[in-house]
């Protein structure tokens, strides 16, 4: 078991480090079009729960392409959202979900002033755990990638940091049977 999660963690450190898109670039949206909603399936979570995904506010870097799936706190952070708010799984997806039942993804994140990113969430649903590997190399502002570490499905909150300023927003972690 030790073997099989230091290769899934190794991989995914791997996988976090390679990839990144220069300042210039718009993220990927995570998904060209979201899947229909009654192929969807949230594990975990209380029942009657209602994920308050954020919607996205539109806002983007100084010169970066509009997208409806950006958002940002107005001047010092940005990201950009999955569609309807749902980070989709999927097991035939390699690298998605790991053979332990972790489930990361890439994140792609634009700092406005100089400083380290910083990474942290909760779920909302119930217990669970977001832990975030942020690769060094990315300088001290503009684009930083991260990958983001998901225990369980279900509804989370994650904040950036840069220094004194915050970006927030919820999504909802969907694995698709």
């Amino acid at each position: 078991m030790r073997v099989i999660l230091l290769v899934a963690a190794v991989g995914l450190f791997a996988f976090a480090c390679t990839g990144g898109a220069s300042e210039d670039e718009q993220p990927a949206t995570p998904l060209d079009a979201p899947a229909p909603a009654a192929e969807l399936v949230a594990v975990g979570g209380s029942a009657g729960f209602k994920c308050p995904v954020t919607i996205p506010n539109g806002a983007t870097r100084p010169g970066g392409k509009q997208s409806a799936y950006s958002h940002g706190n107005g001047g010092t952070i940005w990201t950009g959202t999955w569609p309807d708010g749902k980070v989709i799984f999927s097991r035939s997806d390699p690298g998605a979900i790991s053979y332990a039942g972790v489930m990361s993804t890439k994140w792609g994140w634009w700092r406005g002033i100089p400083g380290e990113l910083r990474i942290e969430g909760r779920r909302l649903d119930g217990a669970g755990i977001l832990e975030a590997r942020i690769p060094d190399g990315y300088g001290e502002t503009g684009f930083q990638v991260s990958a983001l570490i998901f225990s369980s499905a279900g509804c989370w909150e994650v904040t950036g940091r840069v220094g004194s300023e915050s970006l927030t927003f919820v999504t909802e972690v969907v694995i698709v049977p």
